[in-house]
């Protein structure tokens, strides 16, 4: 992992060019449906082993790989059964980066994409995907969230992150949530951890309460 050893001092003004340049080509790759899966593999283990993740500079494997699984904009011309096969694989190999890119899978009031590298002169055989439309993003959202769940299940701090999100999943999903956070609460966690969830209920239900007449606004 010597090629991502560089910090934000390093360099203040751009990007690693090898490191970027090693990124690009599997973004490249993940466009071609017989390569997602792999891509997706190595980008996923890459972000494991990225020793500094939280660095300023855009290019990363974490970056990388939640643009390619971006759910309303298509960054491969993979079909969504084949990118679930794909994270299917990921989950099961490196469940620590799978669930960060569930979690910015998630459906949100709005959302920013740089897109990825794409192959200017090398044309891919599989047919390019529909634009996304609203019935997907719903039926797409139904398929990931088991996923999610299944991923935070009797996990401390990812139902912690997943109380963050609440307000962003279906009614039927967060009482699944619910029950999941209720049945592993009662005797997996401290006091202290209980009360997180609490306060960050709290919280997500004041905000809700404070803009009543809002469109996102929960029922009470």
């Amino acid at each position: 992992m010597k090629l991502f050893e560089t910090s934000d001092t390093d360099f203040p003004f751009g990007d690693n060019g090898m490191q970027a340049d090693l990124l690009w080509s599997l973004e490249n790759l993940a466009w071609d449906p017989r390569y997602l899966t792999r891509v997706t593999c190595i980008l996923g283990t890459l972000t494991r082993m990225d020793p500094f993740p939280d660095s300023n500079h855009a290019n990363r494997p974490e970056n990388s790989l939640k643009e390619i699984f971006v759910l309303w904009l298509n960054n491969s011309y993979a079909s969504f059964k084949q990118k679930l096969a794909a994270l299917d694989k990921l989950i099961s190999l490196e469940p620590t980066s799978a669930w960060k890119l569930v979690i910015s899978m998630i459906p949100k009031g709005h959302d920013i994409s740089s897109g990825t590298s794409k192959m200017r002169w090398r044309e891919i055989s599989a047919p390019r995907p529909p634009v996304p439309t609203n019935h997907f993003l719903i039926e797409a959202s139904n398929e990931l969230f088991p996923r999610i769940l299944k991923l935070a299940r009797k996990n401390t701090p990812r139902l912690q992150e997943l109380i963050s999100h609440y307000d962003h999943f279906p009614d039927d999903f967060q009482k699944s949530i619910v029950f999941a956070i209720s049945e592993y609460c009662i005797e997996n966690t401290s006091r202290s951890e209980r009360n997180s969830f609490l306060s960050e209920l709290r919280e997500i239900i004041s905000r809700h309460r404070r803009f009543p007449e809002a469109d996102w606004a929960m029922d009470e």
